[in-house]
């Protein structure tokens, strides 16, 4: 059953970037196009919630992105900022050629993720929800 549920959360993050790559994951925008929200605006601050704001400039989730950019650094051995694009994308082996990137990446889209669960969940503290994932995940950069 545990392989079940490991592959379900696979799927689940494959699913949620995918609808990211194609801009159709239920931001504020869209759900106010679809007549399924009163307005575009973020449920947390007084702007568009295009897909860029929702994952990358929202005040709400900087601190995910400063805890990600932190376990990066540690890894690269030198201060590492993510782009609002590699946020979005991921990084590649132009960027960062000397280490292996799918645990980047990995840890980028658990981050993504936490932000999905955190804005349309019942969370406390993202930071929290994002260093609890990791650990359940057992992330590590190999």
């Amino acid at each position: 059953m545990r392989h079940l549920s490991v592959t379900f959360q696979s799927i689940e993050r494959r699913v949620l970037q995918r609808k990211i790559l194609h801009n159709i994951y239920p931001t504020q925008i869209l759900l106010h196009k679809m007549g399924k929200s009163d307005n575009a605006n973020c449920k947390y601050c007084p702007v568009v919630d295009y897909i860029e704001h929702f994952f990358c400039n929202c005040p709400m989730v900087l601190p995910v992105w400063n805890r990600v950019e932190n376990k990066i650094s540690e890894v690269l051995g030198e201060h590492f900022v993510l782009t609002e694009f590699q946020k979005l994308f991921g990084i590649t082996s132009i960027e960062v050629p000397q280490v292996p990137l799918d645990g980047m990446n990995h840890l980028i889209l658990l981050a993504k993720m936490c932000i999905s669960k955190y804005k349309y969940g019942e969370h406390r503290s993202i930071t929290e929800l994002f260093e609890y994932e990791v650990t359940l995940r057992k992330w590590t950069i190999a």
